[in-house]
C-alpha cells in the first residue's frame, strides 16, 4: 500500500476549500426568481397612493350623466327696499276696481241736480270711494234700511249689485264733466283735514276756497236693464257738518234723473 505524504495531504485540504468558497460566491451572485403573481388577490394602492378617479363613461353600458348643479350660496342676497308710493299716486289694480264710465255719469248728474243746481266754480271730491263716513254705515248691513224706506221703486237686484260692487273701495279718476274746476282729493289729505279739527277746516277752505266743503260717492250699483241706479253720496263742510244719502235714480231719455233719496247720516 502506497502512502502519501504530509505534504500532499495539505494541498488537498486547500484544494477542497478553494472550491466550497467558489461555490458559495456563485449561489450568492445568482439573482433570486421572480415570485409569481397571484390571481385571486388584487393589487392594493398604497396608503399613501389615491385611487384612480372614475367617470359615468367608465361603467360598462353606463350613459354620461349631467353633473349636479353646485349647491347655492346659503348666504342670503340682500333685497332692495321696495318704495312705498304715497297714498295720491299709489294705483294697486288688484286692490281697487275700476268704475265705469256709466257710473261717472250718475256723479255728473248727482253734482249737478242734488249738489250744485246752480253750479260752482270748485268741487272738491274723495278720491276714493266709500258708503258713509265709517265702517258701520256699509250698505250690507243697511240694505233692509235701504229697501223699507225706499219701497217697491227700488228693484232687488239694483240693491244686490250696489252691494256687490261696493265689497271693495275704487279710486276715481277726474272723468267727471263739469264745468268748473274738479279736484280730486286724497283720502289721507281728507283725513287730516278732518281730524285737526275746526282748525284743519280753516286750512281747507284756504286751500280750496268756494268749494263748498268735500263730496263723495260710492261704486253705483244698477238693475239688470240698466236703467235703475243705486248709489250712496255724501258731503263734509266743517268738522261738525255734514249728511249722507242713498239716492235711487232713473234713466230718462239718456239722462239720469234723481228719483228718490233716503237720509243715511247726519252731522
Amino acid at each position: 500500500m502506497q502512502t502519501r505524504s504530509p505534504g500532499s495531504k495539505v494541498a488537498v485540504g486547500r484544494g477542497l476549500l478553494l472550491a466550497l468558497w467558489l461555490a458559495i460566491s456563485l449561489a450568492a451572485c445568482r439573482p433570486a426568481p421572480a415570485a409569481a403573481p397571484s390571481a385571486s388577490a388584487p393589487s392594493q394602492p398604497s396608503p399613501t397612493q389615491a385611487p384612480p378617479s372614475r367617470t359615468p363613461e367608465d361603467l360598462p353600458g353606463a350613459s354620461p350623466t349631467p353633473l349636479a348643479s353646485p349647491r347655492p350660496s346659503l348666504t342670503p342676497t340682500p333685497r332692495k327696499a321696495a318704495s312705498t308710493p304715497s297714498p295720491a299716486t299709489a294705483t294697486d289694480d288688484d286692490a281697487m276696481t275700476v268704475i265705469e264710465a256709466r257710473e261717472y255719469d250718475v256723479y255728473a248728474a248727482l253734482l249737478s241736480q242734488f249738489y250744485f243746481p246752480e253750479g260752482a266754480l270748485r268741487v272738491v271730491i274723495l278720491g276714493e270711494t266709500q258708503v258713509g263716513p265709517s265702517q258701520r254705515f256699509g250698505l250690507e248691513d243697511r240694505q233692509d234700511y235701504i229697501q223699507e224706506q225706499m219701497g217697491a221703486a227700488l228693484g232687488a237686484d239694483t240693491l244686490r249689485d250696489a252691494v256687490a260692487r261696493n265689497a271693495q273701495s275704487a279710486r276715481l279718476e277726474a272723468r267727471l264733466a263739469w264745468n268748473g274746476e274738479l279736484i280730486l282729493l286724497d283720502p289721507v289729505q281728507f283725513e287730516a283735514y278732518f281730524s285737526a279739527g275746526q282748525g284743519g277746516w280753516d286750512q281747507f277752505y284756504m286751500d280750496y276756497p268756494e268749494s263748498g266743503g268735500v263730496i263723495s260717492f260710492s261704486r253705483v250699483g244698477f238693475n239688470a236693464s240698466g236703467d235703475q241706479a243705486l248709489v250712496y253720496a255724501g258731503r263734509t263742510s266743517g268738522y261738525l257738518a255734514g249728511a249722507g244719502h242713498y239716492l235711487l235714480l232713473e234713466l230718462e231719455e239718456g239722462a239720469w234723473k234723481v228719483a228718490q233719496f233716503v237720509l243715511a247720516w247726519v252731522s
